[in-house]
């Protein structure tokens, strides 16, 4: 049992008549149209007998060749035609990922801004509140008790180490 030939090959019968193969095929015609010819009509139809013999086999292996040829071509273009689609999905890819790219970029300086702006606005109001209580530690505006002055130092330690994050915010903000 034969398997027929796959849906993108020319098949048995073309393949035959192509390459190498089709030029000795034709060949051997030739030499047959002439004998045949010989044989039938005398030495003078051996001329044209091999010439409409040869011609015919240069004709088939024209024509199979020919549709060998055109499906070649489709192929090709169905080929082109694939890349094409390909480039233009790779192209609109591309545009949605620039489009995304400028959108994180957007994001990226408003968190930026927005980061350097509420650290400015933290610091100068830490600023202005560890201001009043260095002053009033120092003892500027008279003795102050024990028990004030614990609660001023608790205050001062934890304004500075507010100060000292938003600080740290704001370096990063400017990163």
């Amino acid at each position: 049992m034969t398997a027929s030939p796959p849906a993108d090959s020319d098949g048995p019968a073309v393949r035959a008549w192509t390459g190498p193969w089709g030029m000795a095929v034709g060949a051997a015609l030739f030499g047959l149209g002439g004998l045949v010819a010989g044989r039938l009509a005398g030495a003078a139809a051996v001329g044209w007998g091999g010439v409409l013999l040869a011609g015919g086999g240069i004709g088939a292996m024209v024509l199979l060749h020919g549709r060998r040829l055109r499906r070649v071509r489709r192929r090709a273009a169905a080929r082109i035609d694939a890349a094409r689609d390909d480039r233009d999905a790779a192209r609109e890819a591309l545009d949605t990922a620039t489009d995304r790219i400028e959108t994180l970029e957007e994001m990226r300086t408003a968190k930026s801004q927005f980061l350097e702006e509420i650290s400015h606005a933290f610091r100068r109001l830490l600023t202005l509140t560890l201001g009043p209580i260095d002053t009033l530690l120092e003892g500027r505006h008279g003795a102050l008790g024990d028990e004030v002055r614990t609660q001023l130092r608790l205050a001062e330690r934890n304004g500075t180490r507010l100060l000292w994050l938003v600080n740290q915010l704001l370096d990063l903000a400017e990163l």
